[in-house]
């Protein structure tokens, strides 16, 4: 569990609050934020009134959502090891034949395509560039060790 008071686990009352609210959809949960407590609720008096119900509800929904982002970046992980399996079988391929590991046309093409996927998801400029930069350095370094 994530939530943590001063470095120290949660007390009972909030695991049973959290237990209480995890059947609750996320947004009906963020509506019990918006309607409970945007106020600042640090320094209160911890009970199981509405501040506390809105405290609980706020951490619940951000451990959602980090839960939603640990899956996609398993899955992100799982395809850039796909990807680095066929880069070994191109290193491979490469170094039979006397060819270059690094091909910067071939990278730059990567590149412009990536950053136009990115841009017609509304990704911020460069992610796409930072990404593949950095895939294409680690691809290059395996292929050169094969």
């Amino acid at each position: 569990m994530r939530f943590r008071r001063n470095g120290e686990p949660a007390n009972l009352t909030y695991l049973a609050v959290k237990d209480a609210l995890s059947a609750y959809s996320t947004n009906y949960l963020e509506s019990v934020v918006d309607v409970l407590g945007k106020q600042q609720i640090d320094g209160r008096k911890r009970d199981n009134g509405p501040a506390f119900m809105a405290l609980a509800a706020q951490y619940l929904i951000v451990e959602r959502y980090y839960e939603k982002v640990e899956r996609i970046d398993s899955q992100l992980m799982a395809e850039v090891a796909k990807r680095m399996k066929i880069c070994e079988k191109i290193g491979r391929w490469k170094k039979a034949r006397g060819l270059p590991i690094h091909v910067p046309e071939r990278e730059a093409a990567i590149i412009e395509k990536a950053e136009a996927l990115a841009t017609t998801r509304k990704l911020p400029p460069g992610v796409a560039t930072s990404f593949f930069t950095e895939v294409m350095k680690h691809s290059r370094d395996l292929q050169a060790r094969v």
